[in-house]
């Protein structure tokens, strides 16, 4: 199955612009993280700025994406928009931070974070040949 592109999704272009704008920002933080993992010390700022970007950001990027961006595809990707809602719930778990440990919460958060990101991008927001 070909990737959808914007363009087949109805959505104008700098709204989707801003999205993937949004994907590099959480990119970005993911960076950040495991830069920081890579250092012998306490990760509580770190949580607290991904929890800023979590309330900042992200919540409402999950958001639209779920109630305005994804009812704009057709039935044959409902795998792929299916999947993109698994994703999204596992990350709103990993930003409520309930692991005992913040290392591993962080870990785990970045790892999915990254994943989905590269996903999304690859087949929901492929850029029209």
């Amino acid at each position: 199955m070909d990737s959808k592109n914007y363009k087949e999704t109805g959505l104008p272009k700098s709204r989707l612009e801003v999205l993937r704008e949004e994907h590099q920002l959480g990119l970005q933080l993911c960076t950040q993280i495991r830069a920081e993992l890579n250092k012998k010390k306490e990760h509580y700022k770190l949580q607290a700025k991904c929890i800023c970007f979590w309330n900042s950001h992200l919540k409402y990027h999950l958001e639209f994406e779920e109630h305005e961006f994804y009812p704009l595809f057709p039935k044959e990707y409902d795998y792929f928009i299916k999947r993109a809602i698994r994703e999204h719930q596992k990350i709103k778990r990993l930003f409520a931070f309930r692991k005992p440990s913040v290392t591993i919460n962080l870990s785990l958060l970045e790892e999915e974070l990254t994943n989905h990101i590269m996903f999304e991008e690859r087949f929901l927001f492929k850029p029209s040949q």
